[in-house]
């Protein structure tokens, strides 16, 4: 899931970043990677330290706490017994109302609980383990080996639904890569243009308008029919 009804999305993080940035370098512009988020959290790193990176991540996340989880985390947190998300939000785990879910937001240790939430860039209750900046994202796949081996297999094994804008996130897209042509699933977007429908053609999606809401609740009907049937 990389879903933007969770709050703060990469935007939002990527402007708070810039405006503290700019309180003490006046100068800072974006320049020539135009606002890529992890070259802002580096250069902000940089200029502050770690801590004052990660205070504005936690800054951040505060808004996140008081928004109520939309209707597809919640159908989503009580329906699949796998989930998948590189969103910093905590969307998910406040939905999972029956906590099914165990959090996997590092490197893996053993084999992995089912059901789980694996959250691949981490999250604020595990603070080392966040991909923000370039260092991190490049460390990123060594330090979660075995994490990353574990999900290729699920994804290889699993019928997929990539909803939102999954498919336009650099470690979603170099997962699907490493599983071609294993993958077998759907996009689910409410609004899926030229583009979108060639990525999923390039991993064997079948696309579909609609919003996550609407699919879910759609999944969990044909599936109370299947079972009352």
């Amino acid at each position: 899931m990389s879903l933007q009804a969770g709050l703060p999305s990469a935007k939002v993080f990527t402007e708070t970043i810039l405006m503290r940035l700019q309180e003490h370098d006046p100068g800072y512009t974006c320049g020539w990677h135009g606002g890529d988020l992890s070259v802002i959290a580096s250069d902000l790193e940089k200029l502050l330290g770690t801590t004052s990176l990660r205070s504005a991540v936690v800054d951040l996340m505060a808004l996140d706490s008081t928004t109520s989880p939309p209707e597809a985390q919640l159908v989503a947190a009580d329906l699949f017994d796998l989930i998948l998300t590189t969103n910093y939000d905590t969307l998910i785990e406040r939905a999972d109302q029956h906590r099914r879910l165990a959090v996997v937001d590092g490197e893996l240790d053993g084999s992995l609980p089912e059901p789980a939430l694996i959250k691949l860039h981490g999250s604020l209750d595990n603070l080392d383990w966040l991909v923000l900046t370039q260092q991190q994202l490049e460390q990123h796949a060594r330090r979660r080996h075995h994490l990353l081996d574990v999900i290729r297999g699920e994804i290889r094994r699993r019928p997929l639904i990539a909803v939102g804008s999954s498919l336009r996130d650099p470690s979603i897209v170099a997962l699907f890569n490493e599983c071609k042509p294993e993958i077998r699933g759907w996009l689910v977007s409410p609004l899926l243009g030229s583009v979108d429908a060639l990525r999923a053609a390039d991993w064997r999606l079948e696309p579909v308008v609609s919003t996550a809401e609407d699919f879910f609740s759609g999944l969990v009907a044909c599936l109370e029919t299947d079972s009352a049937s």
